[in-house]
């Protein structure tokens, strides 16, 4: 009389196989998981540092011959002229914080899959050769309305006290342009919902 083998049965062979199969199948579920995880994690870097303000009321700013545009704060927030290569001011009434943005020409024109980490690092060398002193300078690569975006945000000291700083650099073509937002450290939290409006409605020429 032939004996049926149940699960427990069966041939070494047969059971190696199934414990290999189970290996593999938990391996693909936890890269799985993992690669979720990884999206998830990018995403929610993002939504910190970046995204439209819904509550704010707000107005469009277009800078005189359409070299960009931005939208701005209707109220406690002023527009001034800039000068050299900062071509906006933004002031709080109060000067609590301060956006500027600067343009600069660039050697030859940059593409998306251009902004890589290393041109995240030269912009932060940039800023530690120009301000010496800068604590707790953190980078990040935005991928955000079909666009790379190097952000950067670090600490130190400025006329009034202490300062958190963020800045958000955005190639098009041969323009570079860097959105910069600085606040009292006691108020970044505060002021930092105009700053990711700004920086995310900003349109360079030939942009969005």
């Amino acid at each position: 009389m032939r004996r049926r083998a149940g699960i427990g049965g069966g041939s070494g062979a047969s059971r190696e196989r199934v414990a290999s199969l189970s290996v593999r199948v938990r391996t693909v579920a936890a890269v799985a998981m993992l690669v979720c995880l990884v999206a998830t994690t990018a995403a929610a870097q993002e939504a910190s540092w970046w995204g439209r303000a819904d509550r704010l009321q707000i107005e469009a700013f277009q800078a005189p011959g359409g070299q960009f545009g931005f939208e701005m704060p209707r109220r406690d927030w002023e527009l001034g002229p800039g000068g050299g290569s900062v071509v906006a001011v933004l002031a709080q009434r109060r000067l609590e914080a301060i956006i500027f943005i600067e343009h600069a020409r660039l050697n030859q024109p940059l593409a998306p899959e251009d902004i890589t980490d290393l041109f995240a690092e030269l912009e932060a060398d940039r800023l530690r050769q120009q301000q010496p002193g800068l604590a707790e300078v953190e980078t990040r690569i935005l991928d955000v309305e079909s666009r790379r975006i190097v952000a950067l945000q670090y600490r130190r000291v400025g006329p009034k006290g202490a300062e958190i700083v963020r800045q958000y650099s955005m190639a098009e073509g041969d323009d570079l342009y860097r959105v910069v937002c600085s606040s009292l450290t006691a108020r970044f939290s505060q002021h930092e919902p105009v700053c990711k409006h700004v920086a995310a409605t900003f349109q360079p020429r030939g942009g969005r």
